[in-house]
């Protein structure tokens, strides 16, 4: 590439950008104050974006399917499209590890003032319940780990304790060593296996705050239907992640697949 030509058009670059940001900031439209914001908040994450594509590798995230939510980047929005950090259901029936793209649609949040279009599907509550009922689950199990550690905790001092008491002058200390041993390196592993929950936390904690800033209603935007980089996938990437698990069901699906039909194809309606 010529050097000369790619200098002018930096130079042209930052020079508009600084401008639209500048008479953005100063305006005394919030909503161009708010555009600003928005625009420079976008700018660095694309940036960041754009320094992964070197070293991404697809293989290191979890395999996506069919009907799995993911809350993705969708950058910065012109007119009315989905912008930002949104939750998206990947509509794609088969998708390989090796691969970087991902089709999905949009979901936004159902709220009082919201007008449903025949290029959209109201899910209802069902994201939130979902997102609840793996909280109750997960909650649930760490309680009952946690009951089982602490009462093995309680067996093997137990075990030191009368190790103690039955301990004399006449014990082969040879013997007394190999118990104690053995009771330690049980205590060990069961401390490892403590410390392991704490990833467990870790998801409960995730979801939560998840739960926090969600709505309970969601719309499905059809009519926004798109194919994304794995790059822009925010959550989850890994199996310990607050949405690693939620997605919606076979009936959920065939209600956005009709909807594809119906708009992106000539095929009459049943």
């Amino acid at each position: 590439m010529d050097k000369n030509e790619l200098t002018k058009n930096i130079n042209r670059a930052k020079h508009k950008l600084n401008s639209i940001l500048s008479k953005y900031s100063k305006s005394n439209d919030t909503k161009l104050n708010k555009k600003a914001n928005l625009l420079s908040y976008w700018l660095v994450d694309y940036l960041k974006m754009i320094e992964r594509e070197q070293s991404f590798d697809p293989h290191r995230l979890k395999k996506y399917k069919r009907g799995d939510i993911l809350k993705a980047h969708l950058g910065f929005n012109i007119g009315h499209e989905e912008g930002g950090l949104h939750y998206v259901v990947v509509v794609s029936n088969t998708n390989a590890n090796s691969s970087d793209l991902l089709t999905v649609v949009p979901l936004t949040s159902l709220k009082a003032s919201s007008k449903i279009t025949n290029y959209d599907i109201n899910l209802g509550t069902t994201l939130y319940d979902k997102l609840t009922s793996k909280l109750n689950t997960e909650s649930t199990s760490l309680e009952k780990t946690i009951a089982t550690y602490k009462k093995q905790s309680i067996h093997l001092n137990q075990e030191i304790k009368c190790l103690i008491e039955n301990t004399d002058e006449n014990s082969s200390e040879m013997m007394v060593n190999q118990k104690f041993m053995h009771i330690t390196d049980k205590q060990n592993e069961l401390l490892k296996k403590i410390d392991m929950l704490q990833k467990d936390v870790g998801t409960i904690q995730k979801i939560q705050d998840e739960l926090e800033h969600m709505k309970s209603g969601s719309i499905a935007l059809v009519g926004q239907l798109t194919t994304i980089s794995k790059i822009r996938i925010y959550n989850p990437k890994n199996t310990h992640e607050s949405l690693h698990g939620i997605k919606l069901s076979d009936s959920e699906m065939d209600l956005i697949d009709n909807k594809i039909i119906e708009l992106y194809t000539k095929k009459a309606k049943n």
